[in-house]
Parts: structure tokens; sequence; C-alpha cells
């Protein structure tokens, strides 16, 4: 299976170095522009890759330490997670640990707007190669109801370049995940199954939660990684994590917990 966009090192580097040069200066920003400073390396990865920059919006976000949410565009990080009282208190590793830990959730979810990006371009890739035609934008909304993309990006999708078929065969398992048979399957296990943790006593769920500390520790942290495009998202958000502590002597942090496109987690 091809490996294309944002999961490449060479789009990831320039995140890393980022990532270096923040943690360097952290005292000089507050806690919100360590976090807009981060995302300005990886909006220009995105921008060159094509997919439409999603809003950012920092905030204080109960339980969630990031989420990209397709129908608005929009793209949550956690404002804590660059919190200048936890830097002030920790040693260099334990500074370290923290950035890398933002680092992998703010390019997981970036992943995630590269992914819904990419499945509106497979469904209209895939229509033009069938019937020399596209889909409408009503026909498109249609087929993405489970998860819908905002309007203006499937309007944008319609006029941008077809997928390469490399492209399109990295994209398709997660397309059948989000909007295929494998959605199915999902929907039956997450909730037939109970398979999201139970946090003082009550068992988490909603579109706005997610499952915090909780989360390396459950199944549905283990299944969650069954899903093609969490894995892949997990596996991009992983490989910034290796490239900055590499060399540093301080491990790669645990699975990071965050919110999948879906709204379902």
């Amino acid at each position: 299976m091809p490996i294309i966009g944002l999961r490449e090192d060479q789009h990831l580097q320039p995140i890393v170095r980022r990532l270096a040069q923040v943690e360097e200066d952290f005292m000089n920003y507050t806690d919100h522009q360590r976090i807009e400073r981060v995302w300005g390396a990886i909006s220009a990865e995105l921008t060159d890759l094509g997919v439409p920059l999603p809003t950012l919006e920092i905030g204080n976000f109960a339980g969630v330490t990031g989420q990209f949410r397709p129908g608005t565009w929009l793209l949550q990080v956690n404002a804590s997670l660059a919190n200048v009282k936890l830097m002030e208190r920790a040693n260099t590793n334990r500074k370290k640990e923290i950035f890398a830990r933002l680092g992998d959730t703010m390019t997981h979810e970036a992943r995630h707007c590269e992914q819904l990006w990419r499945c509106a371009l497979l469904v209209i890739t895939r229509k033009w190669l069938k019937d020399n035609i596209k889909p409408t934008t009503t026909q498109l909304q249609g087929i993405f109801e489970a998860c819908p993309i905002a309007l203006g990006t499937l309007q944008r999708a319609l006029v941008s370049a077809p997928l390469s078929p490399a492209s399109m065969d990295e994209t398709a398992p997660w397309y059948d995940s989000i909007y295929g048979g494998g959605s199915g399957f999902r929907n039956i296990n997450l909730w037939g199954r109970q398979l999201r943790p139970v946090v003082g006593g009550t068992r988490v769920g909603g579109g706005t939660e997610d499952i915090g500390g909780q989360f390396q520790l459950t199944e549905f942290a283990r299944y969650e990684q069954g899903l093609a495009e969490e894995a892949d998202a997990h596996a991009t958000g992983r490989r910034v994590q290796e490239l900055y502590l590499e060399g540093s002597g301080v491990p790669v942090q645990p699975l990071v917990g965050h919110v999948r496109p879906s709204g379902t987690h």
C-alpha cells in the first residue's frame, strides 16, 4: 500500500523543525501562539498538497485533545496541550514529551483533514473514470451524509485535479471505513459491544467527548487502531514523534487519544 501525502517524511520534517524551534523559544509565546506557530508549518504542508485549509480553533474542550470536524471544515486543538505552566515545571525530557504529544495531535488531525478531502476526490475521480462525468454537489452530499463534508470543500473538489492511481489505492480503505462497508461494522462494534470506556461510572459517549487518560488502556483504543483511517492518522502522528525525539533518548509517547472524523468517538 502506498504512503502518500502528509504522512511522507518530506512533509513531516518541516513540522518537526517547527516543533524544535517553538520548544527552544517556548517562553516567548503564549499558549495559543505556540499552537499557531506549529499550525503554520502544518498548514503550509497541507497547502502544498492541495488540501483546503480548515479553520483552526484553539480552546478548552473538555476531554478532547484535538479533533477534526469535516462538516464545518474545522480543526480544534486543546490549548492545554501547550500550557506554559506545564512547561515551566518540566525538565528537558518532560518538555520534549509535551511537544511530541502536541505535534502528534495536530498532525494526526491534519491527516484526517487530508483523508476526508481525498475521500471527496475519490468519489469524483471514480465517477469520471466510469462515466466521463462528475457527480453533482447534491449527489456528493448524499454520498457523504453519514459523515458530512463542508459544502465549500465539495465544491472545490469538483474543480480540482483527479486523484492519481496510487492516491486512489491509499484513499479507498479510508473511504470504505467511514462511508462504505466498514462503516456498518464500526457502528455495530462500537455500540453493540459497548467498547466505549467507563469514566467515573459513566460510559463515555457523544460527538464532542473524548476518553482522555483512559484511552490507552481500553478495548476501544485497540479497536480504533483497526480502522483504516485511524490507523493511518495514528501512524502519521507517531512518525512526527519519532522524527522529533530522534537521538534525544526520550521514548515515543504512547497512543494518543483523539476524536475521529466521523464524530462518533
